[in-house]
């Protein structure tokens, strides 16, 4: 319709109504552009809300992890805190040969963490890191995850102590 229009419009040399044609439909597409960046900018607004959700939700998992392994971590302490009273005083040892047992076997218990990163690295392989606007925030991202794969977690985090191999070793 409007091209017939338009053509009509040319075979009259009506270049008034050739020249409105033309911003008509110039103005279209622009407002038709604007409308599709709209609705992108609206979808990656909402692809951020849901994987902040779902990071909050990874890092609410690590938090409980977290507080999981510091209880862990005072047991295998007062173990290993037993274990040396029976050390330091031998004579207690042969009262409870169990009792000692049980603290040594106990102390050498370990609990290796990892964050949870599934929904960072998803982001991270989605090339999806530009949703988050604020370079901090993302630079936080990346310490925060960036842990699991230094050499300071496998050292504190996943490290097999030689008490431990040592122990096992003797205790089957």
């Amino acid at each position: 319709m409007i091209l017939r229009r338009f053509t009509q419009h040319i075979k009259e040399q009506n270049w008034f109504a050739v020249g409105l044609d033309v911003i008509v439909v110039i103005v279209g597409i622009f407002l038709g552009l604007q409308v599709t960046n709209w609705q992108e900018s609206l979808d990656e607004q909402s692809d951020a809300r849901k994987y902040l959700s779902r990071m909050n939700d990874d890092l609410q998992a690590d938090l409980k992890n977290i507080n999981h392994r510091v209880v862990f971590w005072q047991q295998v302490s007062d173990y290993g805190k037993t274990a040396l009273v029976y050390l330091e005083q031998p004579n207690t040892i042969q009262e409870d040969y169990w009792k000692y047992l049980l603290a040594v076997f106990q102390a050498s218990q370990i609990a290796p963490f990892e964050v949870t990163d599934i929904t960072y690295r998803e982001i991270q392989q989605a090339g999806h890191l530009s949703l988050f606007n604020n370079q901090k925030f993302r630079q936080l991202l990346a310490e925060y995850y960036s842990f699991n794969e230094g050499v300071s977690a496998q050292t504190l985090l996943k490290a097999n102590p030689r008490y431990r191999e040592h122990v096992r070793g003797k205790i089957p």
